[in-house]
């Protein structure tokens, strides 16, 4: 497995923890449907979130939350419409996107609203 394909599931695992730190549950990782993919669905505070991951080492292409275009959101949104109707959830939703930035010994995640 290439360094760039480590990337991923590291950053997830780096994000679920933070999360569930703060003391949300998860729900479920890599999420899939023929609509699109989902990195993380939490429960927070009473609301589920679904959640996009981007891990970075640096910012050679741009800040990584760039990456998540209007293509990459109508596929989450169509992804997180299938899982609502399976799981007849009724109450309150929201998108994020987890950013990690790892460094050699070190990391740092931020997190940002979609609106």
């Amino acid at each position: 497995m290439s360094q760039k394909q480590q990337l991923g599931p590291l950053g997830e695992s780096l994000v679920a923890r933070y999360y569930a730190d703060q003391g949300a549950q998860i729900i479920v990782r890599n999420y899939h449907t023929r609509q699109g993919e989902l990195d993380l669905i939490i429960l927070l505070d009473g609301r589920l979130v679904f959640v996009e991951v981007k891990t970075r080492t640096n910012n050679k292409y741009g800040e990584p939350q760039e990456a998540v275009d209007e293509t990459k959101l109508d596929k989450m949104s169509s992804a997180a419409e299938t899982f609502l109707k399976e799981h007849h959830w009724t109450g309150q939703v929201e998108f994020q996107v987890a950013v990690v930035f790892l460094a050699k010994a070190s990391y740092k995640i931020k997190i940002l609203a979609i609106e």
